[in-house]
This record gives structure tokens, C-alpha cells and sequence, in this order.
């Protein structure tokens, strides 16, 4: 698997596979593509970066960030494509931002809705220890 920063002309794409997410986490947004497509123009040209993950030239996930206070990130999404999941590519992925891309030292910030069981197992057994109805991941030791 690889990975790559995303820019302005995936917004798109990413607008999509947002709208899969709201879609597969039953979330209350009724945003629709072209809206969620127009909310990434904005993420990207603030403090949020996304990255693209690529696996045989295509797509198969992505993860939306930022800063959050001093030495925090918060990971706002992550989304493995639809037939794609289950097979370990989630996993991998995260092991790239903990590898890769997120700097050892920074304490990582993500939630769930309390209804999505399956995000919830995942994120703790990537690592995230549950904290009030948010996730944390403490830096690592250098």
C-alpha cells in the first residue's frame, strides 16, 4: 500500500467516499456529494490535511486531520472503501500514519458515534484506549 497527501482536485473523490462513510455509519448528516465535495475544498485549505491511500493504482481509503492544540492531532475521518474491509487495509493504513506520516510525539484524537460497535473495536485494537466518548492515542516514546 502506498500513500499520498491529498490536493484540491481529489476533493471529488473524497466527497464521495464522505458520503459513503456518512452513509455506512449511520450518521445524521444529510449532506449530499456536491455539499461534502465543497466541505473538503474548505477542510484542505485550512489546517486539515487528507491522505489518499493507494493499493494496485486505485483508491481504497482516506484519512482527514489536523492539528488540535499544541502537540495534538485530531483524526476528524477515516474511511476503507466498501469491499475492501475487514481484509487487514484499515490496519495498515493507520500503522502508515503512526508510521509515516503522524510525528511519534503527538498524542492522536479520534471518536466514534456510540452506536458504530465495529469503529469502536477497531480503534481500540489499533491502539486508542477509550476516554469518555472520545479515543486518545498517547505519543510514542522516542
Amino acid at each position: 500500500m502506498t500513500w499520498r497527501e491529498a490536493t484540491e482536485s481529489d476533493c471529488p473523490l473524497l466527497g464521495a467516499m464522505n458520503h459513503q462513510l456518512i452513509a455506512d455509519e449511520n450518521h445524521r448528516s444529510t449532506m449530499n456529494i456536491a455539499e461534502l465535495t465543497e466541505r473538503m475544498r474548505g477542510f484542505l485549505a485550512a489546517t486539515y490535511k487528507a491522505i489518499l491511500f493507494e493499493e494496485d493504482g486505485e483508491v481504497r481509503a482516506y484519512a482527514l486531520y489536523h492539528p488540535y492544540e499544541e502537540s495534538d492531532l485530531y483524526l476528524r475521518q477515516f474511511f476503507v472503501v466498501r469491499g475492501k474491509r475487514r481484509v487487514g487495509l484499515g490496519r495498515e493504513a493507520v500503522r502508515l500514519l503512526f508510521d509515516e506520516i503522524f510525528p511519534p510525539e503527538a498524542r492522536i484524537i479520534v471518536t466514534a458515534l456510540s452506536h458504530n460497535q465495529r469503529a469502536i473495536a477497531f480503534w481500540s485494537e489499533v491502539g486508542f484506549d477509550q476516554y469518555c466518548v472520545s479515543f486518545e492515542r498517547l505519543p510514542r516514546k522516542a
